[in-house]
């Protein structure tokens, strides 16, 4: 279209510069004959031309007046010289010395139609109503006074001066000779007729239906043509081209000294579209510069003038406002296109980029190099607000983008124009998510590119963001802020991350490398968040991860690790966590120093110190989460029995009281977060107890002693047995109690997932006073509690609702007081019972 738009402009050249060569061929008839009428058909006779000539007046000073004159040509129906009147006049200097010299000419109502032939094409050049004034001064010197016809299409007006204009050369007979159609085609180049004819084509294609207004103010100086100058004033009327309605069209050009310059145009359209400014084109350097002003829709011209040009922009879509704009161009060289130089300002609202609604955009912009790229861009729309600069090269498709600005930095995807970029930048921020009132602020740098070597999409991104009220990974904040380094697909660094809820904080950093391919994360984090919430900030396949262990709101931790993204579990992690406290089956570990370990889709868990129950205990924690198995093994000393119990809420030993020592070793197997079955082995030793006050021991204990014929003989202090766990019992193979004149021993079980349990109890009579040893030694206990010292055997049973004692056999209990001396029970007694 472009091409064919500058044809238009070398058909109107071509136009006048024909009348032009008509005008000086008429000027250069001498030397006329007496014989006028006979001498104008000898100088203007051709073999294919007719001649019909109504008038002839002469006279010295009005010159010769010819009426409608009419040449005809036997190759075309239409005749080719038409004109009303044609008047010349000569130089009176001349003529008192016998010359005929031509001084001026009037032409008035003339036509010129002309049958142009191009190759197969065949097409009428129609000039008609042609009206001349024209006048030769000082020999060399013609000027135009005014010079108009029309055209199919056009209404040309032309003024102006051909200036040191001198014939040196004798003219022969026949260049005197008025042309034929057949001779004419061969003189006109066919490049004109070319241009002539695409002038009816163009405005064929553009429906104009009503003539272009072509005014043309000349001055030509043929020995120093670069003095040369000229002036067209150019209005087109409306006319629509691919669906586009331009309205109106007036431009003004000059041509100086090898430069074409535009110092005005004015272009209207529909839906309120203008374009305005000046432009200067350099002929030989090819050097342009222009300003250009006005509002319209780019791309519906750049289908007309680029179209090439528009799959690189067509990601950008204008609703209803054109965007308006004032630019100023440079451009050393218009044939290279990669020198065009542009800056200027822009307006834009109402419109989007790859589906991101842009409600206003305003501020400079430049592009350069094939480079687009802005100042500081105020933005505003409902997904993003703020400020923004904009580079693009439309070679390579490579986006830059700096912002300062609110919304949720997802909407860059906008900018990638690959779907497989634009997904793998979304899976970066996949994490986060912002409620309605929290809208992140965020900064930065971000490119990117696609490289069709690597068949990779490349992206960077450098700059950080905050919000209130936002999550990472389902866990909710207060506040959230954090730096972003992304070079995509190598690494990417969410650095100095802060994150606070009411009362509680974390600090760290999560590094990502090979993120397309067989992704990892690198992490680092201190906390004083839950502990399970940190390791779900780190990673959100981490949910629900160490819930069972029942850890508090409020923590300290240092985290560190490394874990494959496609195998979560299967991380390598390390922490130091310090905690008020927590429960593991309803049981309370208070202040522990805890050192946490990851690896191999297992967890270890260990303390350093933590207090149970007024007591110390050591543990260690496996989990094996790939299998949900669980090991515990764990070590207490000095722990408060009445407390301990309390807490398990055993009703039936509410009223227990002492210390324990107890360690296990054992497995575990859980499910949703419950402990379904436990296997492995134990002790515990109970002392400094009061075991007459348990409910199911002190009945016992009351009817023994209201048989002994002594009183306080049952003082039990001190308690051992060897425990092991399966599945949801413990068995107790072998407990044994110290004691003052009888001690207990005995066997049972008790099932804790059902609170029940069974003991068969020994009373055993002591030849002295026991004390347990320490460590416990099951092989001497046996010896001291033989069968023999049983004096009483009885059983008891039970669960959370109650007990009840069996008494199995006392027959060595009667034989042992029927033997014994009075006075051997004194030494139980005290002084006021002696």
């Amino acid at each position: 279209m472009l091409l064919k738009t500058w044809h238009i402009f070398r058909g109107v050249f071509s136009l006048a510069g024909m009348t032009l060569c008509i005008l000086i061929l008429i000027l250069e008839i001498k030397g006329l004959p007496k014989n006028l009428i006979l001498g104008l058909r000898q100088e203007l006779d051709s073999p294919h031309l007719n001649f019909s000539i109504d008038e002839v007046h002469v006279g010295p000073i009005s010159g010769i007046k010819i009426n409608n004159i009419s040449v005809k040509d036997d190759s075309q129906e239409k005749a080719i010289y038409q004109a009303e009147k044609i008047q010349v006049s000569f130089n009176l200097a001349d003529l008192s010395q016998g010359l005929f010299t031509p001084e001026s000419l009037q032409v008035r109502n003339a036509n010129f139609n002309l049958k142009l032939k191009h190759g197969n094409e065949e097409e009428y050049l129609l000039v008609n109503q042609v009206n001349l004034n024209a006048k030769l001064l000082d020999h060399k010197t013609l000027k135009i006074n005014y010079f108009e016809c029309n055209t199919q299409n056009l209404n040309l007006q032309i003024q102006g001066e051909l200036t040191n204009w001198v014939q040196t050369e004798k003219k022969d007979e026949a260049s005197t000779k008025l042309l034929s159609a057949t001779e004419l085609n061969k003189l006109i180049p066919d490049h004109i007729k070319e241009a002539i004819i695409n002038v009816n084509d163009v405005a064929q294609l553009l429906n104009i239906t009503e003539k272009t207004s072509v005014k043309i103010n000349f001055f030509v100086d043929v020995l120093q043509p670069e003095k040369s100058t000229a002036q067209i004033d150019l209005s087109l009327p409306e006319f629509l081209y691919l669906g586009s309605l331009v309205k109106s069209t007036k431009i003004r050009l000059q041509l100086k000294k090898d430069a074409l310059t535009i110092p005005q145009f004015e272009i209207n359209a529909d839906n309120n579209e203008t374009l305005s400014g000046h432009i200067e084109y350099e002929l030989k350097s090819k050097k342009l510069s222009a300003q250009l002003k006005g509002q319209v829709f780019p791309f519906k011209y750049l289908k007309i003038f680029a179209p090439k040009l528009i799959k690189h922009v067509d990601f950008v879509k204008f609703n209803e406002t054109p965007p308006s704009f004032n630019l100023y161009i440079n451009n050393p060289n218009i044939d290279d296109y990669k020198q065009w130089e542009a800056q200027g300002t822009i307006k834009a609202s109402n419109f989007q980029v790859q589906g991101l609604y842009v409600d206003l955009v305003e501020g400079p912009i430049k592009f350069k190099n094939l480079n687009f790229q802005s100042e500081t861009l105020k933005l505003a729309g409902p997904q993003i607000n703020g400020k923004v600069q904009v580079r693009y090269n439309f070679l390579n498709s490579k986006v830059s983008l700096y912002a300062d600005a609110s919304g949720d930095p997802r909407h860059i995807s906008h900018f990638i124009f690959s779907d497989s970029g634009r997904r793998n930048y979304l899976n970066v921020w996949e994490r986060f998510s912002w409620g309605r009132t929290a809208i992140p602020t965020w900064s930065g740098y971000f490119d990117y590119r696609y490289d069709p070597i690597r068949n990779e999409d490349l992206m960077t991104f450098d700059g950080e963001f905050k919000a209130d009220g936002a999550s990472i990974n389902g866990v909710n904040t207060q506040k959230l802020s954090a730096k972003v380094y992304m070079q995509f697909p190598e690494q990417i660094l969410v650095h100095n991350i802060q994150v606070d809820t009411t009362d509680t904080h974390a600090r760290g950093h999560l590094g990502f490398k090979n993120v397309t391919n067989d992704c990892t994360i690198d992490y680092q984090f201190y906390s004083t968040i839950s502990i399970p919430q940190t390791l779900r900030i780190a990673n959100g396949e981490w949910k629900g991860l160490l819930d069972s262990l029942g850890l508090p709101n409020n923590s300290y931790a240092r985290l560190t690790g490394h874990l494959n993204l496609d195998e979560a579990l299967n991380a390598r992690s390390e922490a130091y966590i310090e905690l008020p406290e927590f429960t593991f089956n309803n049981l309370k570990i208070e202040s522990p120093k805890i050192t946490f370990n990851m690896r191999d889709k297992k967890i270890m868990i260990a303390s350093r110190k933590a207090d149970f129950y007024s007591g110390n205990m050591h543990f260690v924690y496996q989990d094996n989460l790939e299998l949900n198995q669980q090991a515990l093994k764990i070590n207490a000393t000095n722990i408060d029995l009445a407390g301990l119990i309390s807490e398990l809420q055993k009703d039936s030993l509410t009223t227990a009281a002492g210390r324990v020592n107890f360690g296990a070793d054992i497995a575990l197997k859980s499910k949703n977060g419950e402990i379904q079955s436990i296997l492995g082995e134990g002790f515990v030793h109970i002392y400094d107890g009061l075991f007459l006050e348990i409910p199911f021991l002190s009945t016992f204990f009351n009817r023994l002693e209201s048989i002994l014929p002594f009183v306080s003989a049952a003082k039990v202090k001190e308690m051992s047995a060897q425990l092991k766990f399966f599945d949801q019992q413990v068995n107790i193979e072998n407990f044994f109690s110290d004691g003052k004149l009888i001690a207990l021993s005995g066997e049972g079980w008790f099932d804790w997932r059902q609170t029940m349990y069974l003991f068969n109890i020994n009373t055993h009579y002591l030849k002295g006073i026991l004390t347990l040893p320490k460590p416990l030694n099951v092989d001497i206990l046996k010896g001291l509690f033989s069968p023999l010292s049983v004096l009483v055997k009885a059983e008891v049973r039970g669960d959370k609702n109650g007990y009840e004692w069996t008494i199995n056999s006392m027959d060595n209990f009667k034989k042992s007081i029927n033997g014994t001396p009075s006075r051997f029970f004194n030494i139980f007694k005290s002084d006021d019972e002696r």
